[in-house]
């Protein structure tokens, strides 16, 4: 966020400032968050913001403090503003992906991403992180035509020419992953991210191989990224081809950069075994084991806390809340601030009428996972049952952030909509709830309410002949 910040600042200070105008704030609020000072950075970007209100940079300043504190919640609100105040300023719409994507909110991230790119086309970053979204999503092919799209509308970057090649590897595509490799050398033949490409997309051809090292090696000296998994990528390689002694001084680099990866200290046991080093290799052995046994055991405590867990929820869906509670707690004294755990509590003690304890436990579990919905949409629900209807739609806009399809939190939006006289947007949200799969008597009868209400009556009818049809079915619902 620095440089598209400082960008925007230079436009605003290009005249002269005073120093209490909003950008010699703005300046000296950039200036405290390049040096990580993030609370005289904050005080700047509110006064900036309280001088000029409609200052879209002030709210995304404050933004990427609140983004850098780790209060992401807070940090989303200041660029969902900087959104409404500033629609065709990309980064705008950049930073707020940025900050959904850290709270897991991918399909948000991704329609925010959609409109910084229409705006700017040919953005790398915006391209990069649109590609790394679809990717975490399984869309490979997806992430490839939005970076190739991307390559066409002028984004020609050596970062942008690496994730080609590489998707193109994931795909099982090696032979179109080298051609695009040696491109982006050609195109680029100073840059890490293009040397690296050209290296793993060379490893993937059993013909080519060989000629991998050189290019990992060129990539390493030109500063790339994560170089400890380059160096175990590289010792690996070259342990298969026989060139122990080289294998070996990578593979301690690599192991020196990712003391905790059970496979570089494999490999470089194997290095060390081959190089005649008996000794050098039952060490890296033993610290392989060690490693293993270290995840073996958090994996045997983390279903031993998973069976704990669901007995609790055993005895709250028997209606033994007190004893539920009992046990839950049990599991918070073992592992204070889980989330799973605070989210049974809250649950237990809003069923034993105890609902402010329950909003707490919840805004627990929200400092603790901040990307979980659930716990937004629990809190929404408990503050619109207690009244609080402006705290519970924050509450629950921010878990339709996080997931999109959450059709419950949509219904309890049109609801408050409804209570607020505004029947077309609490038609439009029942029409989302009834979109993600969410469908009740009650539903089409709120739904049917917002219809007549908003003077389309014919579509309300429709509503109200649903509800008749699942009132009279089975389940009575």
């Amino acid at each position: 966020m620095r440089g598209t910040l400082a960008a925007l600042l230079f436009l605003l200070v290009a005249a002269p400032a005073v120093a209490d105008d909003p950008a010699a704030r703005l300046a000296a609020g950039a200036e405290a968050l390049a040096a990580d000072q993030l609370e005289r950075a904050a005080s700047e970007f509110e006064a900036a913001r309280s001088a000029a209100p409609e200052l879209a940079p002030a709210w995304l300043g404050l933004a990427e403090v609140r983004n850098r504190q780790g209060r992401l919640e807070e940090a989303l609100g200041l660029a969902r503003r900087a959104q409404e105040l500033a629609p065709e300023l990309a980064h705008a719409h950049r930073a707020t992906a940025r900050i959904l994507a850290a709270l897991g909110a991918d399909q948000a991230a991704l329609a925010a991403l959609a409109r910084a790119r229409e705006i700017e086309p040919a953005h790398a970053r915006s391209l990069l992180l649109s590609a790394l979204l679809l990717r975490r999503g399984g869309r490979i092919d997806e992430a490839l035509a939005a970076l190739r799209g991307g390559l066409e509308a002028g984004a020609d970057d050596p970062l942008v020419r690496r994730e080609i090649v590489l998707l193109l590897l994931e795909a099982g595509d090696p032979d179109g992953a080298l051609a695009a490799a040696e491109a982006a050398v050609e195109r680029f033949p100073e840059a890490a991210p293009t040397a690296l490409a050209l290296g793993l997309a060379l490893a993937a051809r059993p013909d080519r191989r060989p000629e991998a090292p050189a290019w990992l090696e060129r990539a390493l000296e030109l500063g790339v990224e994560q170089p400890g998994r380059v160096q175990l990528e590289l010792g690996s390689i070259l342990l298969d081809a026989g060139r122990t002694a080289e294998a070996r001084q990578a593979l301690e680099a690599a192991v020196a950069a990712l003391p905790d990866s059970p496979d570089a200290w494999y490999r470089l046991a194997r290095a060390r075994q081959l190089a005649g080093d008996g000794e050098g290799a039952a060490e890296a052995l033993a610290r392989f084991s060690q490693l293993g046994d270290s995840a073996d055991a958090a994996d045997h405590a983390a279903k031993a806390y998973g069976a704990a867990l669901n007995e609790a929820q055993s005895l709250a869906s028997a209606n033994r809340l007190n004893e539920a509670l009992a046990r839950v707690r049990e599991l918070l004294a073992a592992s204070p601030g889980e989330p799973r755990a605070l989210i049974l509590e809250a649950k237990v003690l809003y069923s034993l009428g105890r609902r402010r304890e329950a909003l707490a436990s919840l805004a627990t579990a929200r400092e603790a996972a901040p990307a979980n919905a659930e716990v937004r949409l629990l809190e929404g629900l408990f503050l619109h049952q207690l009244g609080s209807r402006a705290e519970a739609e924050t509450a629950l806009l921010a878990a339709v952030d996080l997931q999109p399809g959450l059709g419950e939190a949509w219904e309890r939006l049109g609801r408050l909509a409804l209570e607020r006289d505004r029947p077309e947007l609490a038609a439009d949200r029942f029409a989302r709830a009834l979109a993600a799969g969410t469908d009740s008597a009650a539903l089409r009868l709120f739904y049917a309410d917002a219809l007549e209400r908003a003077g389309r009556t014919e579509e309300s009818q429709r509503q109200m002949a649903e509800y008749r049809r699942l009132r009279a079915a089975p389940d009575g619902r």
